[in-house]
């Protein structure tokens, strides 16, 4: 992916994580430099997390 020069790698790497999600829902695990880290990983967590199924007990 090619960003403009005035684009931090850190706002690139969101935009290229949600294409590959988009294009690769199959992929679980994405390994960063540290320096992507606590902004990055939170907006990963909450933007590109898939939901928990919920399951409930069945009561018979």
């Amino acid at each position: 992916m090619v960003t403009a020069a005035n684009v931090t790698d850190r706002d690139a790497a969101k935009e290229l994580l949600f294409r590959v999600a988009l294009m690769h829902p199959e992929i679980a695990i994405v390994w960063a430099d540290s320096a992507y880290a606590e902004k990055l990983v939170t907006w990963a967590e909450t933007y590109l997390r898939p939901p928990r199924p919920s399951v409930r007990r069945r009561t018979e």
